[in-house]
């Protein structure tokens, strides 16, 4: 997989109408090379017979479950770095003993049921698909992980980490914020928009993952809710 050189100069794509958008900004910082991991499996099924949707019984000779995950690695040997390294791999790791537990209790439940029209013409019985979006801005080292669909591919949600590059540590909001966790989340609250307050009610700061752009700090909407997809709450300025 070919490297990546990037710096704090990154614009984001389009990220669902929902919540904040990631701007171009122009601070400079120390170039960091990453490269990201593609990993692949495919757990192939024996024949077995199922029924469409409108109860037709259906031979099924190549069906198959498939894994896709993308690990972030950064390609240096400081202390930080490859603790940070090491974090992501677990990452990766965990996500594919789940991907074998799963498709077990799934091949052992999909026999003489109902599937539907994408799972037939596919052949696919279950598509775990994982992506990552990397952003550096300076010494920090951002990483959002989005889960997506089966049969559109669309983001189904996402979920994002922070490290520090010096120490490889894992952040807080704390970290980058001054106050007290109970005043950065008034903060963070009054910052945004009056459909993404009522998500933060009743939310603790430790449960809010975030990404560093720039100088700004943005919270992260998981998007757990079908219909309030994942997104990046309003930002505030970096204080630490």
């Amino acid at each position: 997989m070919k490297s990546k050189r990037i710096s704090a100069v990154l614009v984001a794509g389009a990220l669902f109408g929902v919540g904040a958008m990631l701007p171009a900004n122009s601070i400079q910082a120390k170039t960091v090379k990453y490269k990201i991991v593609k990993h692949q499996k495919v757990k192939k099924l024996p024949t077995f017979t199922c029924f469409d949707k409108d109860g037709k019984e259906v031979t099924v000779n190549n069906g198959k479950m498939t894994f896709s995950y993308e690990e972030p690695h950064i390609q240096s040997k400081a202390k930080g770095s490859k603790k940070i390294n090491k974090y992501l791999h677990k990452n990766y790791t965990d996500a594919a003993k789940y991907f074998q537990a799963e498709s077990k209790d799934l091949a052992e439940s999909i026999y003489d049921t109902n599937q539907d029209d994408w799972a037939l013409k596919n052949s696919i019985f279950h598509a775990d698909k994982q992506t990552a979006k990397v952003y550096v801005s300076g010494k920090y080292f951002s990483v959002v992980n989005y889960q997506h669909e089966e049969e559109t591919g669309k983001v189904e949600w996402g979920d994002a980490v922070t490290y520090s590059l010096k120490t490889g540590k894992k952040l807080k909001l704390t970290d980058v914020l001054k106050g007290s966790p109970s005043k950065i989340m008034k903060r963070i609250y009054k910052a945004q928009t009056k459909s993404d307050r009522f998500y933060l009610k009743g939310e603790k700061l430790n449960n809010l993952s975030f990404i560093v752009k720039g100088k700004k700090v943005y919270p992260v909407y998981k998007g757990y809710i079908s219909d309030v997809p994942f997104h990046f709450f309003k930002p505030l300025k970096i204080e630490k």
